[in-house]
């Protein structure tokens, strides 16, 4: 049994260095591995933190110009509030000063009237008379008729203007950005 001992022991005497270069080939191999995944791993999440990055200027970027959009919108619609506005108050002060000239006598409407002895709906006949004629033939209208008429051409601009506005706000909210 000695003698096996002995072979034993000289066997793996000469196997200890081979043992030994193998572990250390073994530890190299694992030590390569895992400083190859710690590098991939730190390349990866600086890949993904310089994304992250980059979406974040992007979008800082992005919230930027939509702000600066909002702002030319309320301006552009600031700027068409104030138009109407004065637009308002122009056809406000004309009305006004309309019915002071009717009341006043300086302004008078006056209506066309059809005789019936001419050809057509309000227009004189070839062979009328000067003083016949629908043009030389006016008659002023009363006063509550006069400011009848100027209150509803008044509400009629007024409608019409509102529309003119509604029109301008939606040209300017399709064409925002």
């Amino acid at each position: 049994m000695r003698g096996r001992a002995v072979i034993a022991a000289l066997a793996l005497r000469a196997a200890a260095p081979y043992a030994i270069a193998l572990a250390l080939a073994g530890a190299s191999l694992y030590a390569a591995y895992a400083h190859g995944v710690g590098t991939t791993t730190r390349l990866y999440e600086l890949r993904i933190g310089a994304d992250a990055l980059k979406h974040a200027r992007d979008l800082m970027s992005w919230n930027a110009r939509v702000e600066a959009a909002e702002r030319r919108s309320v301006d552009d619609m600031a700027a068409l509030a104030a138009t109407y506005e004065k637009v308002r108050a122009d056809e406000k002060a004309q009305h006004e000063r309309h019915a002071a000239e009717l009341l006043n006598g300086t302004l008078r409407l006056r209506k066309r009237l059809a005789y019936a002895g001419c050809g057509g709906a309000g227009i004189a006949q070839a062979g009328a008379s000067a003083g016949s004629g629908d043009a030389a033939q006016g008659v002023g209208l009363q006063l509550a008729d006069a400011q009848f008429l100027l209150r509803i051409a008044s509400e009629a601009d007024q409608v019409a203007d509102q529309l003119r506005a509604c029109q301008a706000v939606v040209r300017a909210d399709r064409l925002a950005p």
